[in-house]
């Protein structure tokens, strides 16, 4: 066997093995999910501070469904949690909207908050 014919062999191997190493974080057995009491917590911060643009018929943790407009609207998750198949919210970013109130209890319970 040539010098080159071990080199092509050893380089199709790395590819093959970086393929399977990428095909597992492809096919995930379940996405990774907000629980459901930090959702419903979350709805009633919501609906206690007349925030109407967030669609709850969407995971908050997906980034979809208007959970990230922009800089002053947006949730943003931690999914690292329970081997990346649980997310905590860990911020929430509600400047600039002229939300009336105070800070609702409701807040309490999401424990990972860390940024509001």
């Amino acid at each position: 066997m040539t010098p080159l014919s071990r080199l092509l062999r050893l380089f199709f191997f790395f590819v093959l093995l970086l393929l399977a190493a990428k095909s597992t974080e492809i096919v995930r057995p379940e996405a990774a999910k907000l629980p459901d009491s930090e959702a419903a917590a979350l709805k009633a911060v919501a609906t206690k501070l007349g925030k109407r643009d967030w669609n709850f018929s969407v995971d908050p943790c997906s980034g979809s469904g208007g959970w990230m407009d922009s800089s002053n609207n947006n949730v943003t998750c931690n999914c690292s949690y329970a081997n990346r198949t649980v997310c905590h919210i860990v911020s929430i970013q509600l400047s600039e909207q002229n939300l009336a109130g105070v800070l609702p209890e409701e807040l309490s319970k999401l424990t990972h908050l860390s940024k509001l």
